[in-house]
């Protein structure tokens, strides 16, 4: 509180979470410290210094059984993660005075030496050499972090309320976009499909496609190539 007292925001974007899937099963109780109560007092914050209360949420609040997502869909978490994160929603709308949670699925970007998530790392082993396997059986939307930010301050800018879905057009595989990644840097490399049951015990979502009410942004081989040509 001594941060807002100060700072007198305006807007509070909450962007802080436990984000390894495998490590929040593991560590269950911190997740939920660090998912959920902590998200609890940035919202009371937000409601005693009149902030209106940015979270950031994730597809994986999502249950298996649809293909895809929309904003008025049910959360049906299956894992500690989606869990805590929907959690987080809920607290936030329950303390928060004003709200906009925005969910999103498959974030890329961060640029060289600093992605360390799936793109980076299939970047990385394309350039070494090293063969490609990729889930075939996990589909999502994958969206560039720098549209994600566009959409959000758009929102913000209209004085938007309630729950948005941002992700860039379009589904993919982590197989396809491993192999679109080979296209963009004329690799030769032919990455190879396997299940996502090999890289870790927690229950992952077979379908993190978002679907959303907002105005389409470009596709995600589009923004996909953007990053890869701008920031590598």
């Amino acid at each position: 509180s001594q941060v807002f007292e100060k700072e007198r925001p305006k807007v509070v974007i909450h962007l802080a979470a436990m984000t390894d899937i495998e490590k929040c099963e593991r560590e269950a109780a911190d997740a939920w410290k660090l998912n959920v109560a902590a998200s609890y007092n940035i919202a009371r914050a937000c409601r005693k210094y009149g902030a209106k209360a940015v979270y950031v949420s994730t597809g994986m609040v999502f249950g298996s059984g649809q293909e895809s997502h929309s904003e008025e869909d049910l959360p049906s978490p299956e894992n500690i993660y989606g869990l805590t994160k929907y959690a987080g929603e809920l607290v936030t709308k329950e303390q928060a005075g004003e709200y906009v949670i925005v969910r999103t699925s498959w974030i890329f970007g961060g640029g060289k030496g600093k992605d360390k998530k799936f793109v980076g790392n299939i970047v990385v082993q394309i350039r070494d050499g090293i063969p490609i396997k990729a889930a075939d059986d996990l589909i999502g939307s994958p969206t560039y972090a720098k549209d994600f930010v566009q959409r959000l301050k758009g929102l913000l800018l209209e004085n938007k309320k309630g729950i948005f879905h941002i992700v860039n057009s379009g589904q993919a595989s982590r197989l396809d976009m491993a192999s679109e990644i080979a296209s963009i840097l004329n690799s030769a490399v032919r990455p190879k499909g396997v299940s996502y049951l090999g890289f870790g015990s927690a229950k992952r979502l077979s379908h993190e496609v978002l679907l959303t009410k907002l105005a389409p942004m470009r596709s995600w081989q589009e923004s996909l190539r953007d990053y890869i040509v701008s920031e590598w």
